[in-house]
């Protein structure tokens, strides 16, 4: 082979690496670009109760990750929400992360929209370190095995319930979730309070306010027609994200009245199953918690959960 063949051939090959390379950067560029999408419409506009001198320096509560380049990826989906009123970018899902401390809620430092963070990605300079705030932890918030007691996203979650209290003065689409308690338990004792993972059962009825200021209630447990509370998951996403929200630390044998603005009910675009109009102003649920993973009521929560743990073995 002469040396032209052979130019010929290194030359073929080189391009033929340039096409590969194209190939692979194109699909990988659309998956960071998918990881990265806001879902505007499940935004829950969290924010943060806590006084700023609250968040301390504890080296717990940041993660920093290091981006090499624009190849590299978090593995993360990320969201617009709120905190203390401005605008966040906080960890939905966990897909495949970059760092396995990494947990939906925590915060992206500096970043007030997810589109920047995805520019910044995209663009860099490189190396790129990113910083992640875990709300939840700091101070005792931490275990004996060195884990935080709730996780980010219940930190965020509670967060937005306390807002809803401090705030009675704001309509409720500009304050969040509001709770009241309509009812407490008629003895003292309340060793356990619901919590995430928890099967709950409830009696509850659900109303609309429609744009007139009219209520209407739209869906209750007696209409199902069984005659039984209506059963769920906590945290698993059975009910509308104002529901599950608002059903966090309940006492078996409480009532509470929740007063949820569409982006935390249907959005919007309201729903066809109950119909409910589009423009509606919020919804209201007044929920009655019978029991606690089927065995926890009112009459018999006298035991915390490591005693009752403890009393089964």
């Amino acid at each position: 082979m002469n040396s032209r063949d052979g130019s010929m051939d290194q030359q073929q090959q080189q391009q033929q690496q340039q096409k590969e390379q194209q190939r692979i950067s194109v699909p990988t560029a659309t998956r960071r670009q998918h990881l990265m999408t806001v879902s505007s419409t499940l935004s829950l506009l969290f924010t943060m109760s806590l006084p700023s001198h609250a968040i301390a320096d504890d080296p717990r509560r940041t993660i920093v990750v290091r981006l090499e380049s624009s190849l590299d990826s978090l593995g993360v989906q990320v969201f617009n929400t709120q905190l203390r009123g401005k605008p966040v970018v906080a960890i939905q899902r966990i897909i495949r992360p970059k760092d396995s401390r990494l947990q939906p809620g925590m915060i992206v430092e500096g970043y007030n929209s997810a589109e920047q963070l995805l520019q910044t990605i995209q663009n860099g300079p490189y190396p790129l370190e990113l910083k992640f705030i875990n709300l939840a932890a700091g101070g005792d918030a931490f275990s004996d095995m060195g884990t935080t007691l709730v996780t980010p996203k219940d930190a965020l979650e509670l967060a937005q319930r306390t807002e809803g209290n401090n705030n009675p003065s704001l309509s409720s689409t500009k304050r969040g979730l509001s709770i009241t308690t309509l009812r407490r338990p008629m003895s003292s004792d309340c060793a356990i309070e619901s919590r995430r993972g928890d099967v709950l059962e409830i009696i509850y009825e659900a109303s609309y306010i429609g744009r007139d200021g009219k209520k209407v209630v739209y869906d209750a447990s007696e209409f199902r027609g069984t005659g039984q509370p209506y059963q769920l998951v906590l945290g698993n996403g059975d009910m509308i994200p104002g529901v599950d929200q608002g059903l966090y630390g309940m006492c078996p044998g409480e009532e509470r009245l929740l007063d949820i603005p569409p982006v935390l009910g249907y959005s919007s675009q309201g729903t066809r199953i109950f119909r409910i109009p589009p423009d509606y102003q919020s919804l209201e649920w007044t929920v009655h918690l019978v029991s606690i993973d089927t065995t926890i009521r009112e009459d018999n929560n006298i035991l915390s959960r490591p005693e009752r743990e403890g009393r089964a073995l």
